[in-house]
C-alpha cells in the first residue's frame, strides 16, 4: 500500500515492471525498483488492478498478488 517500504514492495515493483509497458514506465519514472511505494507505484498498482478486473484500491492483497504472478507467467 501507499508509503509501504521493503522487500515486498520491491517484489511488486519488479513484477509490475515486467508485465506491461505502462506499469514499467510508472515504476521507472519513480526511480525503478527501490522498495518504496510512492505515488507512481501506487498508481501502477491501481492501473494493473483496473486493467485486470480487480478492485482498484492500490493495495496488493491476495488477489492482486495472484494475478501478478499469473500475468507474468503468460
Amino acid at each position: 500500500k501507499y508509503q509501504a517500504k521493503g522487500n515486498a514492495v520491491k517484489w511488486v515493483q519488479w513484477y509490475l515492471s515486467r508485465v506491461g509497458e505502462q506499469y514499467r514506465k510508472l515504476i521507472d519514472d519513480a526511480g525503478g525498483v527501490d522498495g518504496v511505494c510512492g505515488n507512481a507505484t501506487a498508481e501502477a498498482i491501481g492501473l494493473f488492478q483496473k486493467n485486470n478486473g480487480l478492485t482498484a484500491d492500490k493495495v496488493v492483497g491476495k488477489y492482486t498478488r495472484q494475478k501478478l504472478i499469473a500475468v507474468y507467467g503468460k
